[in-house]
């Protein structure tokens, strides 16, 4: 009687021990499976598509880990969307099966890389992985960005507007071409409103985003430039080759400090000093001039790509699950 008891007891607990175990063996199953979140046009995106892209801009944007989880898988989700559409409008137009990376990319490598404080690319290399990210896969993001840019010249170039004598003027009466030339490394972010009315509250919002979670991050969550990915990060840039509202913005900031919304054409432009120094050089007059005419056409550029990227993400089809 005593081994029967005995014998029913072990079974019982067995029992228990045997559901407990497959319970959690379920719940870990369900842990790591893959879900499908939604489809952008015919392009699937599933919770490891998101947590990819998550590992992708933390490993080139370091203080998004300021973010809650929640605000970075997101804004993870936003940037994989934004990169579906561009990459179908490029599928149209250019056979991406037989690009390789070209030199632009390995320029903005190279920018990642001192943004990151990185000396060299082993160096770089080394930090990816530890998110389980490889050069390639960057590259491969940078591409993206690079044909999207090559896509928008080609559309738009005919249409963008410079008038050359304003900016012969502009060197001659401020005298451009002096020695002594203040030198910006700088990042932006640069935001739409609808109407006038919004400006005020976008610029508060905005402002409390970059005081609670940094430029970067408010860069990665409101910035449509395409440097939004990079936390927002330009580059150096010559005091010359700016235009006279956004020299006059930056005239008494520190570094580390940030503008005022700078009115751009139909968006806004918030500038971040990165750094600042006195360069002296001999300049060519030709050579500046040339310089000012790319930074305006890059400009108009920018504005004609969210422009026609909007249009795009109006007629995408975007399904949730």
């Amino acid at each position: 009687m005593l081994n029967l008891l005995k014998n029913q007891i072990i079974t019982f607990l067995t029992a228990i021990f045997l559901l407990i175990f497959n319970s959690m063996h379920s719940f870990s199953k369900n842990v790591n499976e893959v879900k499908l979140i939604k489809t952008v046009n015919e392009q699937i995106i599933t919770n490891y598509d998101i947590k990819k892209e998550y590992n992708y801009l933390l490993s080139i944007n370091k203080n998004l880990k300021k973010l809650s989880l929640a605000d970075t898988l997101k804004i993870a989700e936003e940037s994989l969307i934004r990169e579906i559409i561009k990459l179908d409008e490029i599928k149209k137009f250019i056979d991406t099966e037989n690009i390789k990376n070209q030199k632009v990319v390995d320029d903005i490598i190279l920018d990642v890389m001192k943004n990151l404080n990185f000396t060299n690319i082993d160096e770089l290399q080394l930090h990816l992985a530890s998110y389980d990210v490889s050069i390639n896969d960057l590259k491969n993001k940078l591409l993206i960005e690079v044909l999207w840019n090559q896509l928008i010249v080609s559309k738009y170039q005919n249409k963008i507007n410079i008038n050359k004598d304003d900016l012969i003027k502009k060197i001659e009466e401020e005298d451009l071409v002096k020695n002594d030339i203040v030198q910006y490394d700088l990042s932006e972010i640069v935001f739409e409103i609808k109407n006038n009315n919004e400006l005020d509250d976008k610029k508060k919002i905005i402002n409390e985003s970059i005081l609670n979670d940094g430029f970067d991050n408010a860069a990665i969550r409101f910035s449509i430039s395409n440097t939004a990915s990079l936390g927002g990060y330009i580059g150096e840039i010559r005091e010359n080759q700016l235009s006279n509202d956004i020299k006059k913005s930056l005239l008494f900031l520190k570094v580390g400090e940030f503008s005022d919304p700078i009115n751009i054409g139909s968006n806004y432009l918030i500038l971040r000093i990165n750094d600042k120094k006195i360069i002296q050089e001999n300049i060519d007059k030709e050579l500046l001039l040339n310089k000012m005419i790319n930074y305006e056409k890059q400009k108009q550029l920018d504005t004609y790509s969210q422009i026609h990227f909007n249009k795009l993400k109006i007629n995408t089809f975007i399904n949730e699950f």
